[in-house]
């Protein structure tokens, strides 16, 4: 994997941690949920990137435990 991936990867990672993050202190509107749960979903279709595919379960697990 290049650099530039790998950094973009890494960054997207940290963008579903704060996410869920957030989920744990903030309601979501139901509209934003159903969108950040489209967004989240969409990572199980790639392969070879697990740590992205970790951290969104993570976001999955926090916006189910909150409903």
């Amino acid at each position: 994997m290049s650099g530039l991936v790998s950094s973009v990867l890494q960054k997207i990672c940290s963008i579903l941690g704060l996410m869920k993050d957030l989920l744990s202190n903030q309601r979501l509107m139901d509209n934003n949920i159903l969108q950040l749960m489209k967004t989240v979903l969409a990572t199980f279709s790639v392969e070879n990137i697990q740590l992205l595919q970790l951290k969104a379960i993570g976001v999955v697990s926090m916006v189910m435990y909150i409903i």
